[in-house]
């Protein structure tokens, strides 16, 4: 797949295949919770868990969340981290598998915050996987590259895009 040039900073869109992946996540339907508590609470639990992490956190929002996920459903959320192996429920941090398959994936740098950008490189994304003839096969993933802590500028952050297709 390639890109149409945009006004945003994206890469090249590619399609790549995931395995299903052990988590640590958070599932919520409240709006009032803050995602990156989420994700600190599942960093806790792999700690008391002895567990590793497998790659950088991730968030899912929307409605559909991944094909086998339970509760919540309507204007849901799940944050979270891939772990080395499957751990056990600590506190709202609950053991979950974030499912394999093919996935659209293209990069972005910036603020996630900024609305229209990020509307603009979502609308970019779903273009290029249509010129495809791919199908939408779940809800699009967030993975976070940049860590707040060390990077505090968000227009500084990089964040990765998966979306799984079928086709």
């Amino acid at each position: 797949m390639s890109t149409q040039q945009t006004n945003v900073n994206v890469t090249a869109i590619v399609r790549k295949m995931l395995s299903d992946q052990p988590v640590l996540c958070v599932r919520s339907n409240r709006t009032d919770e803050m995602v990156g508590e989420a994700i600190g609470e599942s960093f806790q639990a792999l700690e008391h868990q002895g567990l590793a992490a497998a790659g950088p956190p991730y968030t899912i929002f929307g409605e559909d969340l991944s094909p086998g996920h339970q509760e919540p459903k309507a204007d849901g959320w799940e944050a979270g981290l891939p772990v080395d192996q499957a751990g056990a429920p600590e506190g709202r941090v609950i053991p979950a598998v974030l499912p394999g398959g093919e996935v659209a994936s293209a990069y972005f740098a910036g603020n996630w915050a900024d609305v229209e950008k990020v509307e603009a490189v979502i609308a970019n994304l779903r273009a290029q996987i249509e010129v495809a003839g791919l199908e939408l096969a779940g809800p699009l993933r967030w993975i976070w590259l940049s860590d707040p802590t060390v990077t505090p500028d968000p227009d500084n952050h990089y964040t990765e895009l998966h979306w799984p297709v079928r086709g």
